[in-house]
C-alpha cells in the first residue's frame, strides 16, 4: 500500500513538473515573440502579457503542488531539532494537517470562485475561468499530495535535498 501511494504521488508530482516546465516553455516562446513583433516588426503584439502572466499563473500553483510532496516548500527549521520521537512525529502530523487545511481551502475556494467568473480578459479574450482555475486546481493537486503525505508513515516522505529532519539537528 505505501509503495503504491509513493509510486502514484511521485508519478502525479513528475507530471506536475512537466506540465510546469512545458508551461514556462509557452512563456518563453510568447515573451520571444513578442520582443521580435515589438522590436523588428514595430508592431507589438496586444496579448502576449496577459498570456505570459496567466501562464505563470499556473505554473506557480502547477509545481507548487509537486515542491509539496518533495518537501521542497518554504519551512521554517525552528522546531526541527526537538530531540523527543514522540514531539517530532507530533510536530510532522501537525504541519501536513495545517498544509491540508490550506490546500484546501484553496481547493474549494479558487474552484468555486474560477467557476464563477463569466468575465473575458481584455487584452487576448481568454475567458477568465483558465487563469483563476489555476488556483483550485493547485489547491486540488496539493491536497491530494498531502493526503498521501499522511498515509505514508514519516520515513518514507521524501525530503528536499534526501535530507530528512534528523539528518539536519
Amino acid at each position: 500500500m505505501n509503495q503504491f501511494v509513493l509510486r502514484f504521488a511521485g508519478s502525479l508530482s513528475r507530471a506536475c513538473e512537466v506540465f510546469a516546465a512545458l508551461l514556462v516553455g509557452v512563456a518563453i516562446v510568447v515573451n520571444l515573440a513578442q520582443v521580435l513583433w515589438r522590436y523588428v516588426l514595430n508592431d507589438p503584439l496586444e496579448w502576449s502579457e496577459e498570456v505570459m502572466r496567466y501562464t505563470m499563473a499556473w505554473v506557480a500553483f502547477i509545481a507548487g503542488s509537486a515542491a509539496v510532496f518533495r518537501g521542497e516548500h518554504m519551512a521554517a527549521g525552528i522546531l526541527g531539532g526537538i530531540g523527543n520521537r514522540i514531539a517530532k512525529l507530533a510536530l510532522h502530523y501537525a504541519i501536513l494537517l495545517v498544509m491540508l487545511a490550506f490546500a484546501a481551502i484553496l481547493a474549494f475556494f479558487g474552484t468555486r470562485y474560477g467557476l464563477d467568473t463569466g468575465q473575458v480578459s481584455p487584452a487576448s479574450g481568454i475567458p477568465m475561468e483558465v487563469p483563476y482555475l489555476s488556483v483550485g486546481i493547485g489547491g486540488i493537486l496539493m491536497t491530494i499530495k498531502i493526503l498521501c503525505l499522511l498515509v505514508l508513515p514519516p520515513s518514507m516522505v521524501p525530503q528536499a535535498g534526501g535530507l530528512r529532519p534528523e539528518d539536519m539537528a
